[in-house]
């Protein structure tokens, strides 16, 4: 699902529950501050109480202005949630769960982003960017590579992280076989990983197949 932007600056999260310490970023490496009553912490979706996981759901409906399905939904779960606070009330999101994306004949083990969201009030406050800085550091410690799916308003924020436009075509590997989603041409960015080697921005990329919205 294409992620909707917002502009900012960042911050680390804080260590979730369960969170192996070596995967989060160095504290102190980014600049710019979060309001003092804001907390960026990580979470994985098994550790999210009802309570929180309701909270998000309800953050990520009013971004989408109801235009998030429960495959949307659902397709944020199963990895690690990026997630700014205020007031015990979520105000920024973004999720990082794993794919399996093909270029070349080669299977990357991917950090797929959903899910980018800042609650209206919220947004021009640099927390857009604070959940996509550490959304993109988990990845490129822990995959090898990143993906997602952006509009044309959001690119400028991705790509200021490092994040490359894929400028070949993309397909979807359905029942074994490629079909192609050129929808999606053009919409696709990537994040390459200390263990990504080259990667032709130009080549074919195909995702693995899911229910709803396949990229």
């Amino acid at each position: 699902m294409r992620t909707p932007p917002d502009p900012s600056t960042s911050r680390n999260p804080t260590v979730g529950k369960g969170m192996n310490r070596k995967t989060l970023p160095s504290v102190g490496q980014h600049r710019g501050k979060l309001s003092n009553v804001a907390e960026l912490r990580a979470v994985a979706t098994e550790d999210l109480t009802p309570k929180e996981t309701a909270a998000l759901r309800g953050l990520l409906d009013d971004v989408f202005e109801d235009d998030f399905s429960q495959e949307d939904w659902d397709h944020t779960l199963g990895g690690w949630h990026f997630v700014i606070s205020e007031k015990e009330q979520p105000i920024a999101h973004a999720s990082v769960v794993e794919r399996v994306l093909t270029s070349r004949r080669r299977r990357y083990r991917t950090g797929y982003v959903e899910g980018v969201g800042v609650r209206e009030d919220a947004r021009g406050c640099g927390h857009g960017r604070a959940v996509m800085t550490a959304a993109s550091e988990y990845i490129r410690d822990n995959f090898e590579l990143g993906a997602l799916g952006a509009t044309e308003e959001g690119a400028r924020l991705y790509q200021s992280l490092g994040w490359q436009r894929v400028l070949g075509p993309t397909l979807a590997e359905i029942d074994g076989k490629p079909q192609r989603t050129p929808d999606e041409d053009g919409y696709i960015f990537v994040l390459l990983t200390p263990c990504t080697g080259p990667f032709d921005l130009q080549a074919p990329l195909m995702c693995d197949w899911r229910t709803g919205d396949v990229w």
